[in-house]
């Protein structure tokens, strides 16, 4: 079953994730596990490459916040309020900036 996303920045959340795990992942296995030059090693650096330029993709693409509509790309994993317009990304009420 496939999660009830509530607005896009937790999709972009989950995917950047996703191609952030995949991309560290694809990454260790053509540096320890492959010898280096062979086909097999340059196909896994080649994809943890395109995994980490598709996580860049969808940070610019999804990680928008849903009040304001202004990209949240630096720190978008960690992020709980939206720097331009001070509202919690998950409820849309405004924030004290003591809550920052």
């Amino acid at each position: 079953m496939r999660p009830n996303y509530e607005s896009s920045f937790e999709r972009g959340q989950t995917l950047v994730r996703y191609c952030l795990a995949g991309a560290i992942g694809t990454g260790v296995c053509a540096l320890f596990f492959t010898k280096p030059g062979t086909p097999l090693n340059m196909a896994l650096m080649f994809l943890s490459l395109a995994m980490l330029f598709g996580m860049v993709v969808c940070a610019a693409r999804f990680c928008r916040c849903p009040h304001c509509g202004k990209s949240i790309i630096g720190g978008a994993l960690k992020v709980t309020v939206c720097p331009h317009c001070s509202r919690d990304l998950h409820s849309g009420k405004k924030v004290k900036k003591s809550r920052r």
